[in-house]
């Protein structure tokens, strides 16, 4: 480093320097989504979360049972709460998923950068998530495969009985 005339300034040594700056850092980044065994859903971040207060109207979950609705169809299932530890964020719903439905969930933040948004412990929000898709690990039975009403028959050798159900 030198002066506008030339003259290189004298060396330093590690020095303190006070950060003033009021610059805020980078927002984690959403990494993934499960269930937990018995139907709830944890989404994972890149870092710590902060102590937040998200209402649960800041999530939209949704499922389809793939073998009774159409590919497209899927039904909403209410939040009921919603608990922020390390980096993750648990949602406890009011129907847990179970073991046979495809999920997926959005989340937008409800008001800006402000306590009831997900952030880090400085304040940085995440960014809102439309319509991703939730890793089913639920251990919930789901519904069981019904009878098809008037399916039964038998092979054309007479050796077997064939009996349709719904999946």
């Amino acid at each position: 480093v030198q002066d506008i005339e030339g003259n290189d300034v004298s060396s330093l040594s590690a020095k303190a320097v006070n950060n003033k700056s009021t610059v805020s850092g980078t927002a984690p980044t959403y990494v993934s989504t499960k269930t937990t065994d018995d139907g709830r859903i944890v989404v994972e971040y890149s870092e710590l979360l902060g102590d937040t207060q998200i209402p649960a109207s800041a999530f939209d979950v949704s499922v389809n049972s793939f073998w009774r609705d159409t590919p497209d169809t899927y039904e909403s299932v209410s939040v009921n709460s919603v608990d922020v530890s390390g980096n993750t964020v648990e949602l406890t719903l009011e129907q847990p998923i179970e073991n046979d439905q495809k999920v997926r969930f959005s989340y937008t933040d409800p008001s800006g950068n402000d306590v009831y948004a997900v952030q880090d412990i400085e304040g940085n929000d995440v960014s809102s998530l439309s319509a991703m898709a939730v890793n089913n690990k639920s251990t919930v039975s789901g519904t069981a495969p019904t009878y098809v009403a008037d399916s039964a028959r038998t092979t054309n050798s007479g050796r077997k009985i064939l009996i349709d159900y719904s999946e």
